[in-house]
């Protein structure tokens, strides 16, 4: 299996847990005997000779096959946070780091968490007085430390992220602790006097399902559609990664309100092209949106899938929009990334090394 093979399989997998008990898994095999049906469907636009070569096999596969039941878009969910109440309207939200997901206060801001290993740490956040979620991110220059063998009680609580303290509770003194659980590959480390709080925070936190925790470099970038069009956007996502050794480690994700999601690419269908090329980078976001299929025939797979790649560090968006087919390439622009840097993204990407990045991302140190 080919790594863009590998990432399209990853993206897809992050989609399907998030339709719950709904059956939206959308094999190869499934979508070529669709198009065997119907013929007004278009491919998937990833650019993959590996893939089409699998798709020939999944076609002899399928047509052996009962293919599934339609699926009612009415009966597809609302992306909702697990715990039932949503980080816009509801009482709590829901954060994602690597290979984790935890639910905290949704009144709770974002900030930095120590880095480094050791007894004395750095940390460069420009929240101490107000409780926050914090990720090992330097968020200013002005950093200061944390001494692991002798912490300090903060003047509020906080929730941080992929920090590499050893499970356990630390007293802080007045009434306070420090506790640290080990979910999967990485740790949840919450400070409050609150114990009924602490003991909701880390009792949520579990494997997490909207993103996919790692990838090799960023994400081919596809757009399904057909001749008539697509159906309603039914839901959208924002997974951003940064490099952390040979690949890429999720650092933020979040449901996307399907209105900005529709301005994300509007946007990016009116950006002009940019053919520069790029060998490397270390900052990506793929914006994943699922649409409808109001055409499907009967027994059909009744989804279409869109995603955008945003390079931040080669200044580009990549979609499968190309009105020749394969990839469009496009400048990275504060109108192309404003509809959807909003929530914790301001204080947890570096975005790209332009002026205009300042209103939306942390921006370059130093």
């Amino acid at each position: 299996m080919t790594d863009d093979t590998e990432l399209d399989r990853l993206m897809r997998e992050g989609l399907e847990r998030r339709a719950g008990d709904v059956d939206v898994a959308v094999p190869i095999a499934e979508r070529a005997t669709a198009a065997v049906r119907r013929r007004h469907r278009r491919g998937l636009i990833v650019g993959l000779a590996a893939a089409a070569s699998v798709a020939v096999v999944a076609v002899i596969a399928a047509l052996s096959s009962t293919p599934p039941p339609p699926v009612d878009p009415d009966d597809i969910p609302a992306p909702a946070i697990e715990t039932g109440v949503t980080g816009e309207t509801g009482e709590w939200r829901t954060e994602y780091w690597a290979d984790i997901q935890v639910d905290v206060p949704a009144s709770w801001s974002w900030g930095g968490a120590p880095m480094g290993r050791g007894e004395q740490r750095t940390t460069c956040t420009e929240l101490a007085d107000r409780p926050y979620v914090g990720r090992p991110v330097s968020q200013t220059d002005a950093c200061g430390t944390y001494r692991v063998d002798a912490p300090e009680r903060p003047p509020a609580p906080y929730v941080w992220l992929g920090v590499p303290l050893e499970p356990g509770t630390v007293d802080l003194g007045a009434g306070w602790t420090q506790e640290t659980v080990r979910v999967g590959d990485s740790t949840v480390t919450v400070a409050t006097d609150d114990v009924d709080l602490r003991s909701r925070i880390l009792g949520s936190a579990r494997a997490a399902s909207l993103c996919p925790a790692r990838m090799p470099g960023p994400a081919e970038p596809r757009s399904e559609t057909t001749e008539e069009g697509v159906g309603d956007l039914l839901f959208a996502t924002v997974c951003a990664y940064q490099a952390d050794g040979n690949d890429f480690a999720l650092v933020y994700g979040s449901d996307l309100d399907t209105g900005r999601a529709r301005g994300a690419i509007a946007a990016a269908d009116a950006a002009a092209g940019n053919d520069v090329r790029c060998k490397s980078t270390s900052e990506f976001v793929v914006l994943s949106a699922t649409f409808s299929d109001d055409f499907a025939a009967s027994g059909a797979p009744r989804r279409l899938y869109q995603d955008l790649v945003y390079d931040h560090t080669c200044g580009h968006v990549r979609t499968g929009a190309a009105p020749s087919g394969g990839v469009r390439q496009v400048d990275l622009t504060a109108d192309t990334v404003a509809p959807w840097a909003v929530g914790g993204v301001p204080g947890i990407l570096r975005g790209p090394s332009t002026p205009w990045a300042y209103d939306y991302f942390i921006g370059v140190q130093g």
